[in-house]
């Protein structure tokens, strides 16, 4: 919805379809099922949750823990900015909204088991290289919509992905 851009590859999973709602959305890269290969980095839930870096999330920017009751749910809201290093992190939700952003410093696996929801700021990848940061997701949703450029990967072959807003999408 709206006037994204994608400068990268689109692909969507077997029985699933693309549908661009609007005019002013681009994609410059190849749209089909299962045309284009998923980032090289095999997407291991089980590993993911038995060893990650979820222990080494700090603060946001207000002082306040994202986690909503335990180290599986990150809530990032109003102008909040939550900072993650380099590394593996496995979530059960995630959720930013207002104008939080979360920060990725290094390479970064995200794992996301329900609902993803990245509007207000974004996901901002520092580097601006997108193989630094690749998003598995397993949840029903996983909605783009944050205001920051997003570089990276993003692996929901049983998600449903809506991606709004007027921001651009570099990667696959």
């Amino acid at each position: 919805n709206g006037g994204i851009q994608i400068r990268g590859d689109a692909m969507y999973g077997e029985g699933y379809s693309m549908t661009i709602n609007g005019t002013s959305g681009e994609i410059w890269g190849t749209i089909n099922e299962h045309s284009c290969g998923p980032p090289p980095v095999n997407a291991d839930f089980d590993a993911a949750a038995a060893s990650n870096d979820n222990a080494t999330v700090g603060l946001t920017s207000t002082g306040r823990s994202p986690f909503l009751g335990n180290t599986r749910n990150i809530s990032l809201e109003s102008d909040e900015i939550l900072t993650l290093a380099g590394g593996t992190y496995y979530f059960g939700s995630l959720k930013i909204v207002g104008q939080a952003t979360l920060h990725i410093t290094g390479p970064t696996e995200i794992y996301v088991t329900g609902t993803a929801l990245f509007t207000g700021g974004g996901i901002v990848n520092v580097s601006g290289h997108a193989p630094d940061l690749v998003i598995y997701s397993s949840g029903a949703l996983l909605n783009m919509s944050g205001n920051s450029d997003f570089y990276g990967g993003i692996v929901a072959p049983l998600s449903d992905v809506l991606l709004e807003g007027t921001n651009a999408y570099y990667g696959t």
